[in-house]
């Protein structure tokens, strides 16, 4: 009876171990009839500059074998500035793709070879992001300069490449689904998925122009200045400066004013649509108004004269900014700013205009990250 109960034993762990491998070969085969059903998969091919021969053969070859495997290609000349994440973060906000290849070569950018010195090393960096989660894992991939092994480099990483997919795929197929109650928040001691940045996320600068109108005088143009900070929540501080521009004109029997208006800001704004590339902005600031004129009369009988006068501004503003790139990027915005108190032009001792109350603002910058 014993030996009867221990062979029962084996067969019975010999038929689990069994059914077990045969659900794991059952799920790596449906997961690979999922990936080769779907439509192609889309793969963002970063390709060295042109001065460095070995790495865009490495390149051309690797988008060859990522078509024959079909991949959906799109091939961008990667930023010569950047390095590692971020030559990828900028075109994987704006692509969306689900793996990323990076070619790079020995050299740094721009950096010329001697006619006798050795081919370089060739590398490709694979970056897979796992959808659940956002995050993203590399893994660099080299070999020795050459035709034969640049062939081989290309044919390893679209293999590798097909193997990460497959095994993100066949790790969210086997994840258990979680409760609808514990997708509200993230299980204790685990970090949130890296957010993806903002516009003006860090430090950056901003130069470019800002119209005035509807302030008492005629439209007036300046230069602009500003300065900000930005969170990883998408709120923003900067500080603006225009002044030195257009000089609008107040005329009168007597004579004619000639108005200079200069506008310090400080402003908080709050960005929207995170990793976007049209990223919308709402915000508000305070300030001071500067108004300075001087005056000319038509005869000796009206002496010339000059002044000026500071008023406090409230400020409320709405506008877009376009990302150029991972650093760079265009911002437009419209505001309503009420000066008080008002300002007024006298010419011989008379009333001839009055800056103050309500005034719209629009303005157009460029804008740098740090």
């Amino acid at each position: 009876m014993t030996t009867r109960a221990v062979r029962a034993g084996q067969r019975r762990r010999a038929g689990a171990r069994a059914a077990a491998a045969l659900g794991l070969i059952a799920l790596v085969a449906g997961a690979s009839s999922a990936l080769a059903a779907a439509p192609a998969q889309r793969v963002l091919l970063l390709r060295a500059p042109e001065d460095d021969p070995p790495a865009r053969q490495v390149a051309t070859l690797l988008a060859a074998e990522l078509k024959a495997a079909g991949f959906e290609i799109i091939e961008v000349d990667r930023d010569p500035h950047a390095e590692g994440a971020g030559a990828v973060d900028a075109a994987w906000a704006r692509l969306q793709p689900v793996a990323a290849l990076l070619v790079t070569g020995a050299r740094r950018d721009g950096e010329r070879a001697a006619a006798d010195a050795p081919a370089p090393s060739v590398s490709v960096d694979l970056w897979v992001e796992d959808p659940s989660t956002r995050q993203r894992t590399v893994r660099r991939i080299a070999a020795a300069g050459g035709a034969r092994s640049a062939a081989d480099l290309a044919l390893k990483a679209v293999e590798i490449l097909r193997g990460s997919l497959l095994e993100v795929t066949v790790a969210r197929s086997a994840a258990p689904v979680a409760p609808a109650a514990s997708l509200e928040r993230p299980a204790a001691g685990s970090s949130p998925p890296p957010a993806p940045p903002f516009f003006a996320q860090g430090f950056g600068v901003s130069a470019g122009a800002v119209a005035w109108r509807g302030t008492g005088v005629g439209a007036s143009v300046a230069p602009m200045l500003r300065l900000g900070w930005g969170g990883a929540r998408g709120y923003l501080v900067r500080l603006s400066a225009s002044g030195l521009g257009s000089v609008p004109e107040v005329r009168a029997a007597e004579g004619v004013a000639r108005v200079r208006q200069t506008l310090i800001e400080v402003e908080g704004l709050r960005a929207f649509r995170a990793g976007a590339r049209w990223q919308p902005l709402l915000g508000a600031g305070l300030g001071v108004h500067r108004v300075a004129a001087d005056g000319t009369g038509v005869s000796s009988l009206f002496p010339s004269g000059a002044g000026s006068k500071s008023a406090a501004v409230i400020s409320g503003h709405l506008g877009i900014a376009l990302r150029l790139d991972a650093r760079w990027a265009l911002t437009a915005d419209a505001g309503i700013l009420w000066l008080a108190p008002a300002t007024k032009i006298l010419i011989a001792d008379h009333e001839a205009a009055r800056v103050g109350g309500a005034s719209a603002q629009a303005t157009v910058s460029l804008f740098a990250r740090f």
